[in-house]
């Protein structure tokens, strides 16, 4: 008989806020209404009505946009009243709930990443009486987890139960029942404390440096700080034990490693097989663990196995040389040296699973992009005895340093960590320091000027609608020759506002067809919605569970069918576009948006985000993945800059897109609002241009987020604000007018003019927009 505390089981976060949560779902199954309806755990009705009872009382302000309530305040316990409940039941459930979201940021303060003290409270009375506590965590971020650890023992088990939508409350049960065995693993670290994450440039107005480098997560903890892990990435319990074991061969075109997996427990399960790199020592410092593989077993039943086979790419295991550090300035390089491989159900866990040796290879060629303005102070790992000895021999003043390099040399790497100890001098948190990022300059105006697309001949006489298009009667090209000044620049915004009449009740906005001259000439509109949750309409949709709870299942598949029904839906209510996935990186725990995104490994976002994308795309509407790129904060997002290496931002931050890119064909691309080194996104032709149409070869449209910041063009005159855009390749600002008076503000037109933005540019735009048309199947 289990007793349940806490009003967030009445009070149930479904979901974060915001845009990316506000869906008008039919019902919500919280976690109170599928305890009164299901059969399989005995409730303690008279705690329960209690709780009725208050909650109806003293019901919560949800606040408004920006200022929702990260908690509500908790039902004051009287310690006899536990008591009393002790004597009917012998399991207590503690729900605790948190919510931030769109415009609102965790805070490091108590009732948000914090523990209340009501909360703790609560805690302290139902674990002083109940032997066995089981800790509810219905929440979309990552809280602190130091006062939860200093119970100890007192709590039997923790549940982070994510925002898990309108059916979260069943699926809840399911589990705690032992109907269905958990099989979720963590998508971030859980550390010891908030001040042991590295990116603790966080929350700036103007610009945060992202000092941490490739070191996000768990590539900063399994590289530096190990001890300073409570929970490590892909963590996560289930009623059954298994065993992983795995081996490794070298390919023709990388590596191979085969993983075997055993239910050693005794009651059938699942389990995620992961598969994690460390790369050879070289130039290039490294993490000493990557997540490169990953795979969800079937429901194994008690002693069966299940093997699957991995091929790991030779580019999957490079890293990107920004500043020529090993010859290849610019370039995906694989390092000479050996390539370990490790298998097991987290980071921390896995064990090794073989080595392979790599000759040193370039795997890409690219252009030096959004790289740094100003030089950077970053994070820098001793990788090998090599780079340490190159600082001590500075110190030492014994020896030469080819001396001291030479006995350096026969050094393990734990032996050099003790000498490390001994020195006479003390070099700062031992085994990092920082290095310096050189700005440097990527000749953009040339490049832009070079690669100028080529005008149509202008034909209004041609009879040629869209239809012919369509039909294939009439080329693509052919159409837009007819189109007149003023009609290339309706097609690269939007209908002004959100909820457009042109649209389904609700929409986010609508673009394409958008004036009468364009629709007599056939041209369909695109509705666009709000994602990732669901459909964000006036009319009733299916409320999702949060981006983090389904990456939280390592199931692509399972992803994937779930948004396949999504595409259906949108089909049914008459969305083109849906805005989603969210695939920002988990950089830092406090950001408000974490429970729309996946998790703080690349890999692991791209992989997810490809299967929704599939799901979605498969019913003949549209993905658009966003926010391209860098969107790691709330607050101040309008007008911050990330300032980044072009190391960690291609390798972490764009990662995740590149594999969706390549592997899914989102056919639309949200910009973010924050600037990347000094330039807004949706004015980075670098962005937008060179790294994502030519070094990942997409084909299809870039717009906006909802509404731009108006910007100077540093390379070309009188190119400004909506031309700086269109130049860039970001075809559609969206909703398209100003946020207060909804207005266009007409400067393609006026750059094109006075001879600063060229007709091709606005035709190219044009072509993707119209394609994208084209690739829907609308009836």
């Amino acid at each position: 008989n289990v007793a349940v505390f806490g009003r967030t089981q009445i009070n149930w976060f479904c979901v974060g806020y915001g845009s990316g949560g506000d869906v008008k779902a039919p019902y919500k199954n919280t976690f109170a209404v599928w305890l009164k309806n299901q059969k399989d755990i005995n409730i303690n009705a008279d705690v329960m009505a209690a709780y009725d009872e208050w909650c109806a009382k003293h019901v919560p302000d949800e606040g408004f946009w920006g200022h929702w309530p990260f908690r509500f305040e908790e039902m004051p316990l009287d310690i006899d009243f536990v008591k009393k409940a002790r004597e009917k039941s012998n399991v207590a459930f503690v729900v605790i709930g948190r919510a931030a979201g769109e415009d609102r940021e965790q805070k490091l303060a108590k009732g948000s990443y914090y523990l209340a003290d009501d909360e703790l409270k609560m805690l302290d009375k139902v674990c002083s009486v109940f032997e066995k506590v089981v800790l509810i965590l219905d929440t979309g971020n990552v809280i602190d987890f130091a006062q939860i650890d200093e119970y100890g023992d007192r709590i039997s088990a923790i549940v982070l139960a994510w925002q898990g939508g309108m059916e979260s409350g069943r699926a809840l049960c399911d589990v705690l029942s032992g109907k269905v065995n958990p099989s979720g693993r963590l998508t971030d670290t859980i550390a010891v404390n908030y001040d042991l994450y590295p990116s603790q440039q966080f929350g700036f107005k103007d610009y945060n440096v992202y000092q941490e480098d490739v070191f996000v997560g768990y590539r900063y903890f399994e590289t530096f700080a190990k001890e300073e892990v409570l929970y490590p990435f892909g963590f996560g319990l289930s009623y059954t034990t298994f065993a992983v074991t795995g081996s490794v061969e070298k390919t023709e075109n990388g590596a191979r490693v085969t993983a075997k997996v055993k239910n050693t427990g005794e009651r059938k399960g699942k389990t995620v097989v992961q598969i994690y790199v460390k790369k050879a020592d070289g130039m290039l410092v490294k993490p000493a663990r990557e997540l490169v593989a990953y795979a969800k077993t079937a429901e194994l039943e008690s002693g069966a196995e299940e093997e699957f086979s991995f091929d790991i790419s030779e580019y999957a295991l490079s890293s990107y040389d920004e500043e020529g550090a090993t010859g290849y300035k610019a370039c995906w390089v694989l390092e000479y040296g050996d390539y370990e491989f490790f298998a097991g159900e987290n980071v921390r866990e896995a064990t090794s699973a073989g080595s392979v040796r790599f000759d040193k290879k370039i795997t890409s060629e690219c252009h030096t992009a959004c790289s740094p303005q100003k030089d950077l102070s970053v994070l820098l790992r001793y990788d090998s005895a090599n780079s340490l000895c190159a600082d001590l021999s500075q110190f030492s003043g014994k020896e030469t340093f080819a001396e001291f390099k030479q006995k350096m040399d026969v050094l393990t790497d734990d032996e050099v960590e003790r000498l490390m100890h001994n020195l006479e001098y003390t070099l700062e948190n031992y085994g990092w320091k920082n290095r310096v990022v050189k700005a440097q300059s990527g000749y953009l105006k040339e490049r832009i000027e070079k690669n100028m697309p080529t005008e149509i001949a202008q034909n209004k006489d041609l009879n040629v609608s869209f239809d012919d298009v369509k039909r294939g009667v009439a080329t693509i090209d052919e159409f837009i020759s007819t189109l007149s000044d003023e009609e290339l620049e309706t097609l690269c915004h939007g209908d002004l506002r959100m909820n457009s009449p042109l649209g389904a009740k609700g929409n986010a906005g609508v673009f394409g067809g958008i004036s009468e001259s364009l629709r007599a000439k056939g041209v369909p509109t695109a509705t666009a919605t709000d994602g990732p949750s669901g459909i964000r309409l006036t009319q009733k949709a299916s409320l999702l569970p949060c981006g983090t709870c389904i990456a939280s299942a390592w199931n692509e598949q399972l992803a994937k069918e779930l948004y396949e029904c999504v595409g259906d839906e949108m089909v049914e209510k008459g969305s083109d576009v849906l805005l989603a996935p969210g695939m920002n990186i988990h950089r830092n725990v406090l950001c408000g948006r974490n429970f729309e995104y996946f998790s703080e490994d690349p890999y692991l976002t791209g992989k997810t985000a490809s299967a929704i994308v599939k799901g979605i795309q498969s019913r003949g509407v549209s993905s658009c993945v966003k926010h391209f790129a860098c969107n790691n904060q709330e607050r101040f997002r309008y007008v911050n800059d990330s300032r980044l290496s072009e190391r960690a931002l291609r390798e972490i931050y764009l990662k995740g897109f590149e594999i969706a890119i390549k592997e899914s064909n989102p056919l639309a691309v949200m910009t973010s609002y924050n600037k990347i080194n000094g330039v807004y996104s949706y004015h980075n032709y670098d962005l937008c241009t060179t790294v994502l149409r030519n070094e990942w070869g997409y084909k299809n449209l870039v717009m906006t987020d909802w509404w731009t910041k108006k910007a100077k063009n540093p390379d070309f005159k009188g190119v400004d604000d909506n031309a700086y855009r269109v130049r860039a390749q970001v075809d559609v600002l969206m909703p398209g007018g100003s946020r207060v008076l909804g207005k266009y503000d007409g400067s393609t037109l006026k750059s094109l003019k006075k001879g600063g933005l060229k007709r091709a540019e606005l035709q190219r735009t044009a072509r993707n927009v119209l394609s994208f048309l084209l690739k829907l199947k609308k009836d």
